[in-house]
């Protein structure tokens, strides 16, 4: 009889053991998937990342270039004064159109900086932040051409095309730091 209790004993230790070991197991394979779950995630967002970069400096670079095309010269200046003292209608014309044109021109750089707000991290949304802010600064510089004739209207242009080079910078040092730091592998 004790080698039946012996071989009763053994037989019920390796089946708690075979069940503790495929608990085991399932619990190793969903914690090996939830890993490769969450390193695939953070090479797709590296890489989403990385494309939303690139597009809102190239947008943004392509709408720098339009917008000082828009700066007026010392004769188109005093031209542009000229209609404002004879024909203030045509003047609002003129203004107005460039005023939406633009708008239009900036359009695909704000949407490329929510791409860059919705894939973060904060420190480069809050630079992109900055960058669409310095954009549109330079819109407005550009614009204070045609609300005040007869002043200088490039101070306002000058100022806002000098932040916007530094926030460029700030945005540039932002999203490299980001995307040459390698990830970070522990466990969160």
């Amino acid at each position: 009889m004790d080698q039946g209790w012996a071989a009763v004993i053994a037989a019920g230790v390796a089946g708690a053991v075979a069940v503790a070991g495929s608990f085991i197991g399932v619990w190793v394979g969903r914690w090996q998937a939830r890993d490769q779950a969450r390193i695939e995630h953070g090479q797709w967002l590296r890489g989403q990342r990385q494309e939303a970069f690139v597009s809102l400096l190239t947008l943004w670079d392509e709408a720098v270039l339009k917008l000082e095309q828009r700066v007026l010269s010392g004769d188109d200046l005093t031209e542009l004064e000229g209609l404002a003292r004879a024909d203030n209608l045509a003047y609002d014309e003129v203004a107005d159109d460039v005023i939406e044109q633009m708008r239009a021109e900036i359009a695909p750089v704000l949407l490329a900086g929510e791409r860059v707000t919705l894939l973060g991290p904060a420190p480069v949304e809050q630079a992109a932040a900055n960058l669409l802010s310095a954009l549109q600064d330079i819109a407005a510089g550009i614009g204070m051409q045609y609300v005040e004739p007869g002043t200088d209207p490039h101070n306002a242009y000058r100022a806002a095309e000098a932040a916007a080079t530094e926030r460029r910078k700030e945005f540039l040092a932002e999203s490299s730091k980001l995307l040459q730091t390698a990830p970070d592998v522990r466990r969160s």
